[in-house]
């Protein structure tokens, strides 16, 4: 089914592709947010590594590559799942990075 097809979609907006890593990676954990991400793949982001500490967080390591999925996702439903206050406070400098 295309997304302009899809009720959800259309009353969310835009679908975009996004690369989720860490706990975002989960499709039940985003729909549990109501969050509706579709179209998973494997996908693979060079140059970045992973740290591990609040929240995971992509770190620049030319030496590094990154694994995680790539989802179709409306930016109303990004804004909403960034615009949680743990996620937010870490997004806009309150913590040690970006969730994944």
């Amino acid at each position: 089914m295309a997304s302009d097809d899809n009720p959800k979609r259309s009353a969310h907006g835009r679908s975009m592709a996004v690369f989720f890593y860490g706990l975002f990676m989960d499709p039940q954990i985003l729909e549990r947010k109501d969050v509706r991400a579709d179209d998973p793949k494997v996908a693979r982001l060079e140059g970045q590594r992973l740290s591990i500490g609040r929240r995971a967080t992509l770190v620049p390591d030319p030496a590094e590559t990154v694994y995680g999925i790539l989802m179709q996702a409306s930016a109303d439903d990004l804004r909403s799942l960034y615009s949680e206050a743990g996620v937010r406070d870490l997004s806009s400098g309150g913590g040690s990075g970006d969730p994944g």
